[in-house]
């Protein structure tokens, strides 16, 4: 029997979890310190956006690099993940306790927790295994959400 391949990630979950994994990145090797300004320019140059072109650039999704990185960071503080305390969701940013926890998970198939693995992955450029670890993430976050609620 033979093994089906992996089914592949939309584009736009392709998108989403390498802004989430920069984010993290940042907000991790930052930890305890709130940043001042998420680094947009550096989650841009990941994607290969030149200065100015934020608006203009059309990602493999087909949508604009700036709606993807703004509305992902809202997101991640919508769902608790981040904590913000500026007037835009990227600005005096900190992981809150539900990020944090997610970034200390140490899953079997890791030698080291998902925060230092995106952190090592962000800085060389490797996304392979990015989406892996963001979906578990979470997936994982989400799971232990709803346990919550139903216990």
């Amino acid at each position: 029997m033979t093994e089906s391949p992996k089914p592949s990630v939309p584009p736009n979950i392709e998108e989403f979890n390498k802004v989430v994994a920069l984010v993290f990145a940042q907000l991790y090797e930052a930890f305890p310190i709130m940043v001042d300004l998420i680094d947009r320019d550096g989650i841009a140059a990941a994607f290969e956006v030149k200065a100015g072109e934020w608006a203009s650039h059309k990602l493999p999704s087909g949508r604009g690099f700036s709606d993807v990185m703004t509305y992902t960071i809202a997101w991640l503080n919508s769902q608790n993940y981040i904590v913000s305390s500026g007037a835009h969701p990227a600005e005096r940013v900190v992981l809150s306790d539900k990020g944090l926890a997610a970034l200390n998970a140490v899953p079997s198939q890791l030698s080291g927790s998902v925060g230092s693995r995106l952190v090592q992955q962000t800085r060389s450029g490797n996304w392979g295994g990015i989406q892996e670890v963001i979906g578990g993430l979470i997936g994982s976050a989400a799971a232990s959400y709803q346990k919550g609620i139903v216990s």
